[in-house]
């Protein structure tokens, strides 16, 4: 029992966020619903932070927030990014807090290494989003390089 105890104690001890920060873009495209928005076409660079779900004590969810010049944006997915889209919760802020409405959606388009784990060093993630800040057609995509971060 007490090496059970012992071995128990050692894993949650070792068990620590796993979090990669770095810098990417977001990628507008000529849309009436983004450029209605305030999101001229182009490309808009970005810092990013990327919290994998079940690495380390993560959690069963995964973070990914976007930090822009004048606002922020976090979008939470349940269990890993996949190539489907899949329904986030999230929200910006900018001079206040805002929550996304239900019809925002996220997916990957590729990422490197293929599974992350808590001993990756580095992540390039890409992917596409449904409904950019919450807004009901305007579909992005988003690209970064974030090496790990330790805690």
């Amino acid at each position: 029992m007490a090496a059970s105890a012992a071995a128990f104690l050692a894993t949650a001890a070792g068990a620590q966020t796993v979090e990669f920060r770095g810098g990417g873009y977001v990628s507008v495209p000529t849309s009436t619903a983004c450029q209605n928005a305030g999101w001229p076409p182009g490309s808009f660079y970005m810092n990013m932070l990327y919290r994998p779900a079940n690495v380390g004590s993560n959690g069963s969810l995964s973070r990914l927030s976007f930090f822009f010049q004048h606002f922020a944006m976090n979008y939470s997915v349940q269990g890993d990014l996949t190539k489907t889209f899949k329904p986030v919760t999230g929200g910006g802020l900018r001079s206040s807090q805002y929550g996304y409405p239900k019809f925002v959606k996220m997916k990957k388009t590729g990422m490197t290494p293929r599974n992350v784990t808590a001993a990756s060093q580095w992540v390039v993630l890409s992917g596409e989003i449904k409904g950019l800040d919450g807004v009901r057609g305007c579909q992005t995509g988003f690209r970064g390089t974030l090496p790990r971060r330790p805690f």
